[in-house]
């Protein structure tokens, strides 16, 4: 945490311990019609606690209290809290119509989250500690053309 005074032994933090990634594609005979999958999935990243500690200030020294270095924070935890799994699927349909000698037009479909899962992306790790601040967006879908000659 490069916000804090770095007293931290372990894990790093928003690095979750393993991370997968896999995509394919497949195109359907007769139809021409490409088909793409994309899974991402990661276990919940590390989420330390933070805590102010004293700073010397114009107003007086409090007992313990050090000379201010900006955000006055401290990694109050040797073992960290981890979030929730994160999980992700992605589809792509993809079309190539064919204009005789001028090229083809792509249509395109994405399907991005499919399952509409709604994963911790972020929360608080000072004030109110595990409040949920982030999530992934909702089941989204595009659609896009693209000329190729």
């Amino acid at each position: 945490l490069n916000y804090t005074i770095n007293n931290m032994d372990g894990v790093l933090p928003f690095v979750p311990k393993w991370e997968v990634k896999a995509s394919g594609s497949y195109t359907i005979p007769k139809i021409e019609l490409d088909l793409g999958i994309r899974y991402r999935f990661h276990t919940g990243r590390p989420l330390w606690k933070l805590e102010n500690y004293a700073v010397h200030s114009q107003w007086g020294y409090p007992e313990g209290s050090v000379i201010s270095q900006g955000l006055n924070r401290i990694v109050s935890s040797i073992d960290p809290s981890y979030m929730p799994n994160l999980s992700i699927f992605d589809v792509r349909l993809e079309k190539a119509i064919k204009l005789s000698k001028y090229g083809a037009v792509h249509v395109i479909l994405d399907v991005l989250n499919a399952f509409n899962t709604a994963n911790v992306t972020n929360a608080e790790y000072i004030g109110l500690w595990g409040r949920i601040t982030g999530l992934t967006d909702a089941r989204r879908f595009r659609l896009s053309f693209m000329y190729q000659f």
